[in-house]
């Protein structure tokens, strides 16, 4: 059951944490004789980075590709807000029309280069996971889970009813489906993690209850990470 649980927790949060770019916006800079273009990329990880691809659709729907180029393009673009790219534009092209659109696109997404501290610590788990060690969640361990599970609940709850309140104030019938669609997510977040709670509280109690009748075997419940953002859950009894 919790391992149900934390696959299906693990899904919906890959879901909701798409990178995209918004707030796309461009002018002219008389001073440098380029076009300056600003965007948002949202939804981004730390430990990725993204490919951004530039092209510009003409009046006669005619794609162009900008060239002589500088600023957060290409490869290796880290996500945030206020990224800036200047185009040189009379190095490529005479002009552009006036009903011109910039269009940006996310190409590739890359993951960063995992530090050299980092790598010991992840051969130390795979060593670890060889060995049958692994991560282990006693009583107290247990509780700090379900109850960390269970303040998630309460604020995944907290931002879908704010998704429903932006709701009800959309301008338009397209942004009124994204934001119902955003506070369906999470309130099914927060069922999950409601769930993970009881059953991690439920297995702590069912510890010390065990634990005090038995003295010569122990319960506990191992964790083995896994790199695909998910994790293994075992039940296990030493005696």
């Amino acid at each position: 059951m919790i391992l149900i649980l934390i696959s299906a927790l693990n899904t919906l949060l890959s879901q909701t944490t798409q990178p995209g770019i918004e707030n796309v916006q461009f002018y002219f800079d008389e001073s440098i004789q380029a076009i300056i273009v600003t965007y948002d990329l949202v939804s981004y990880s730390d430990l990725e980075s993204y490919e951004i691809e530039l092209s510009f659709i003409d009046g006669s729907n005619i794609t162009i590709y900008p060239k002589t180029v500088a600023g957060d393009l290409g490869k290796e673009i880290s996500g945030g807000v206020g990224k800036q790219i200047v185009w040189e534009i009379y190095n490529d092209i005479d002009g552009l029309a006036e009903t011109a659109q910039p269009q940006l696109n996310i190409i590739a997404i890359n993951d960063v280069p995992v530090d050299p501290s980092i790598a010991i610590i992840m051969d130390q788990i795979n060593t670890s996971i060889a060995q049958k060690y692994h991560f282990r969640i006693e009583r107290d361990g247990l509780m700090i889970l379900g109850v960390g599970a269970g303040v998630s609940s309460i604020v995944f709850k907290l931002k879908a009813d704010d998704y429903i309140g932006q709701q009800n104030l959309a301008p338009n019938y397209d942004e009124y489906e994204i934001l119902g669609k955003k506070a369906d997510t999470y309130y099914t977040l927060s069922y999950v993690s409601g769930g993970i709670a009881v059953v991690s509280i439920g297995l702590a109690a069912y510890q010390y209850i065990r634990g005090d009748k038995t003295k010569n075997q122990k319960n506990s419940l191992s964790i083995v990470p896994s790199f695909n953002k998910g994790a293994i859950l075992a039940w296990t009894r030493e005696f």
